[in-house]
């Protein structure tokens, strides 16, 4: 029985019967896919009201149309529709649920049974119906199912046609059973189709092929972030296989699992080339797969702070680039969190300080960035760190791995690129791959010091200074131990620290100071000279081999190498007896005993030792023979061992080697350092010293240079400027200056009287330098007879402020200020040839002057420069000639040559250096001022413009002497009237 007829204008039909009499007949239904505007569906019935016969068994097949009356290929979900109706009394299997065929595949109701106003009804159980899918399926729109579909094999579901006006879907599903099928999803700029299951078995493994649309990503969207699936969270990730075609320009997709509330999400991200997927927040993954991506763990902004950590169950990442961001002050980072043995490799950290960081970096901070389960390679991150933005920050970074975990520190450096140690460090791998790294085992001014060792499997390191500490009372001292493999090279061991200690050393005994696989180059460390104060110390150095390690040892200077390398004994004999300049044999022996040297030192046998001590002695054999128990070691050398009681320090009388003074024992420096003069430095500091007699003399030269152009001026007054650079060479020093000179004078018969003011800026550089401005102004006047006859007196004083650029040694940017007062006289008589046209000039002049004194000073070194009173001679003679001497036109050009000579030498200048065993400054270098003895050479014009204003030119240079001129030159203006 078919109760309707579907097509074109469909209308349900309800069967009432009084009674119905029927065995295993079939019952065709219709009922409509969505709901009518009331939201109701509709449906054929069979309603039953007398009563039922028969066998029953009765099939009751469902079909269902869509909107325009046709049937439909995909059934619908219209839970609660009563599809017939009989007495109470009917049995329940008088009708069954039958199957359905589509065009797709076949439909199998279910059917729950209610009871209404003593009537039993067959209602539609849609949640546990099913939908067998026999054919490939293109949905061509939103579609939900609540029961059970089951795809047979090789089945293909399309959620989407791509294309113009593509329109993403939603396929619904309440179960899902399938196994090896393809479901083809499109993905597009801030949309996408989406498959979302309710319940299933979720048995197998099915493939997402996820086709980008053209605008999934793009240059103004570089990253695209896709949720594609929804099943229970108890579904197992690998029930869906994202895969995805490579688009040109972009990464491989990433794909993830990620379980939020009771769902768990399949996410697809795409990035075009050189983007990075911003997370945003702290997430949690099942699973993340990535090749060659970039991820951020918190937003792209560099401002801002907080912590996100991402957390991954099971990660598979090959080349990728992890980016963190870090507030070192703060303690804040993001942190990533492997909780299974993760897949791939060769994957790196990329750090982003934030802009909230200090940016003075007064801090180090090492801060943990991953951790994953123990059995995690090192490796797995290569060990180079990359940067977000431009950071005055350098960073290393290093592995440690316990019972439980592998975990990779990033350790961030602090302005001075130094990492300050503060107990003893263990490392799986540590790479300082960046110049110029500091490592300061231990802080040497602590008052409760102790010695750390930094211990490394794997070290990576180049060009890295690594700060040790000794006590010279116990020489206790910070150490490294390589346990496997060193690579990279260059790297320092700066033993500077260790000469602040003042305490003598009494021992003999060689320092450990690193060790490392026998196979590594001597050369993997060096210990390099150490410049303090004035000096530079070579230490006492050796690189030997102990068994399987090469050990790198400051070495005592007194003690033979034979010694420094005891046998494999703990405690050999030839250490029991002192050498004889440590205790005199007079001590060892008392003057009535007659006992041999060879009873000093006792066979293998069973000498007792009290046989070795006679009764009359004051110092117990048991003290210069310490028993193995009373024997320390220096730790990390069990070759070399060194006995505490001899140290003297002891409280009480008894036991004390009473002929050893502190005062008599060499310094530290002295044992394990070889001093000499750091001639470079000392000379480079007498050149900066001397630089107020360069300036003096620079002065002096332009001191009358402004009165050439007005010993023939027929106007009474006069204004002018005058701009004068020049560069100049002294010792290793380049010396430059530019100096702006104004003034006016007046002429009053003979007599020329002027007043002028002096501005210079200039600098020295070289390997140390200055740089200074002076300020300044004096007084002139010219005595210029008609004959030809000139005398010149010049008064001027200067104010100097000097801004001292000097290495470490020194402190940086020292300011002192200089004072200079100086004055010159000058005669000299100007002929000229009977037209006018030819002239000379010679000249003598005598100059001198006061210069102040002034001191620098660093930790260690003070520099003091003393006043001076220089005194010199200038003589020459100038010859030129006069166009137009009469004219308005008139040019005058002049050549000249000049001797200046050193009357009175200038000031010294001393050198000290701070003695920390002393506490005081002492003298390395006193020494007077340079002879300045040379020529200068110029050659200037001298132009009248006009009745009222002239100009005047002049270049020079200079040969001999201790000051080079490479150039100075002249240009002035004169306006008379």
């Amino acid at each position: 029985v078919t109760l309707s007829s579907p097509g074109a204008g469909w209308t349900p039909h309800t069967l009432s019967l009084g009674q119905l009499s029927s065995g295993g007949n079939h019952f065709d239904l219709y009922a409509a896919r969505v709901a009518d505007a009331t939201g109701r569906y509709r449906t054929d019935q069979i309603n039953i009201t007398g009563g039922t016969g028969g066998t029953g068994n009765n099939a009751l097949s469902l079909t269902f149309v869509d909107a325009d009356g046709r049937p439909s290929d995909l059934p619908g979900s219209p839970d609660g529709l009563v599809l017939a109706s009989a007495p109470g009394s009917t049995a329940d299997d008088y009708f069954l649920p039958a199957v359905s065929s589509t065009a797709l595949g076949d439909y199998q109701p279910s059917f729950r049974m209610g009871n209404e106003a003593g009537k039993k009804q067959w209602i539609l159980d849609a949640d546990n119906s099913r939908f067998t899918l026999k054919h490939d399926w293109q949905l061509a729109g939103n579609t939900a199912f609540t029961g059970l579909m089951e795809l047979n094999d090789g089945v293909n579901v399309t959620l989407s046609s791509a294309g113009a006006g593509w329109t993403p879907h939603t396929l619904s599903l309440g179960r899902l059973s399938s196994d090896g099928n393809d479901f083809y999803l499109n993905v597009g700029s801030e949309k996408n189709d989406v498959l979302s299951i309710e319940s299933g078995d979720f048995q197998g493994t099915n493939n997402l092929v996820i086709s980008q649309q053209q605008d999934a990503v793009s240059e103004s969207s570089p990253v695209g972030e896709w949720l594609v699936a929804q099943a229970p969270g108890s579904t197992p990730s690998d029930y869906f296989n994202i895969t995805s075609p490579q688009v040109t320009g972009q990464n491989k997709i990433i794909t993830a699992t990620e379980v939020v509330g009771f769902n768990k999400n399949w996410w697809v991200v795409g990035q075009k080339s050189n983007s990075t997927w911003c997370l945003g927040s702290s997430r949690h993954f099942n699973e993340l797969n990535t090749f060659g991506n970039d991820i951020s763990l918190s937003s792209s902004s560099v401002s801002g702070g907080g912590r996100q950590e991402l957390t991954v169950d099971r990660l598979q990442a090959y080349g990728t680039t992890f980016h963190f961001s870090v507030t070192p002050q703060l303690s804040e980072n993001d942190q990533l969190v492997l909780n299974q043995v993760p897949a791939g490799g060769g994957n790196s950290f990329s750090i982003r300080y934030l802009e909230n960081s200090d940016a003075d970096n007064k801090y180090y901070q090492e801060q943990l960035i991953a951790r994953a389960p123990n059995e995690t390679k090192g490796g797995y991150f290569m060990p180079f760190i990359k940067y977000d933005n431009e950071t005055p920050f350098s960073s290393a970074l290093a592995t440690v791995k316990n019972e439980r975990e592998e975990q990779w520190w990033l350790i961030t450096f602090n302005k001075d690129k130094s990492w300050f140690i503060d107990q003893d460090k263990k490392f799986e791998t540590l790479n300082l791959n960046s110049s110029g790294l500091n490592v300061n085992l231990s802080e040497k001014n602590r008052h409760d010091w102790n010695p750390h060792t930094l211990t490394v499997d794997y070290l990576s390191a180049s060009n890295v200074n690594f700060n040790i500490t000794t006590d010279p009372h116990t020489l206790q001292s910070d150490r490294i131990v390589i346990n496997k493999s060193a690579t990279g090279g260059n790297n320092n061991l700066n033993v500077s620290f260790m000469l602040d200690a003042d305490l003598p050393v009494q021992f003999k005994s060689d320092i450990l100071l690193a060790q490392a696989p026998a196979a590594t180059k001597d050369t993997y460390f060096n210990v390099n000279s150490v410049m303090k104060g004035l000096s530079i110390y070579k230490p006492e150095f050796a690189t030997i081999i102990s068994g399987e390690k090469k050990e790198w040892r400051l070495v005592h200077n007194a003690v033979d190498m034979t010694e420094l390398t005891p046998a494999k004994e703990t405690v050999p004999m030839t250490e029991l007896t002192p050498a004889k300049e440590t205790v005199p044999m007079t001590e060892l022996t008392p003057a009535k005993e007659t006992v041999p040297m060879t009873e000093l030192t006792p066979a293998k046998e069973t000498v007792p030792m009290t046989e070795l001590t006679p009764a009359k002695e004051t110092v117990p054999m048991t003290e210069m023979t310490p028993s193995k128990e009373n024997v320390p070691t220096v730790p990390g050398n069990d070759s070399t061992n060194i006995g505490e009681e001899a140290s003297g320090k002891e409280s009480s009388g008894e036991g004390e080697n009473t002929d050893i003074q502190d005062g008599n024992l060499p310094s530290f420096a002295d044992v394990f350092f070889k001093k000499q003069d750091n001639i470079i430095l000392i000379n480079h500091l007498s050149n900066l010293m001397t630089l107020p007699q360069i300036s003096f003399i620079q002065e002096s030269n332009q001191l009358n240079k402004r009165l050439g152009d007005i010993r023939q001026l027929e106007q009474p007054n006069g204004f002018w400027i005058k701009n004068d650079t020049g560069s100049a060479r002294y010792e290793d020093m380049k010396i430059r200056h530019q100096t702006i000179q104004i003034g006016g004078d007046k002429k009053i018969g003979n007599h020329i009287v002027g007043v002028m003011a002096t501005h210079t800026r200039g600098s020295s550089s070289g390997y140390d330098g200055e740089e200074h401005t002076t300020w300044g102004g004096g007084l002139y006047y010219s005595w210029v007879p008609e004959n030809g006859l000139f005398i010149d007196v010049v008064g001027k004083y200067l104010k100097t402020n000097q801004e001292w650029l000097t290495d470490l040694s020194l402190k940086k940017n020292n300011s002192t200020h200089n004072e200079m007062l100086m004055g010159s006289i000058q005669a000299g008589w100007h002929l000229t040839s009977p037209k006018g046209k030819f002239f000379i000039e010679p000249s003598v002049e005598l100059l001198g002057g006061y210069s102040s004194g002034f001191t620098i000073k660093g930790n260690d070194i003070r520099a003091h420069s003393e006043h001076s009173i220089p005194l010199y001679s200038k003589s020459g003679i100038s010859a030129g000639v006069n166009w137009l001497p009469y004219s308005q036109q008139q040019i005058s050009l002049s050549a000249g040559i000049y001797n200046l000579h050193t009357l009175h030498r200038p000031g010294g200048f001393e050198l000290s250096e701070y003695s920390e065993h002393n506490k005081e400054w002492s003298s390395r270098k006193q020494a007077h001022g340079k002879k300045d003895d040379r020529y200068l050479i110029d050659v200037s014009m001298n132009a009248r413009l006009s009745e009222k204003w002239r100009v005047y030119v002049q270049t020079s240079t200079s040969t001999g002497g201790v000051l080079h001129d490479d150039y100075n030159g002249q240009f002035g203006l004169r306006y008379q009237f």
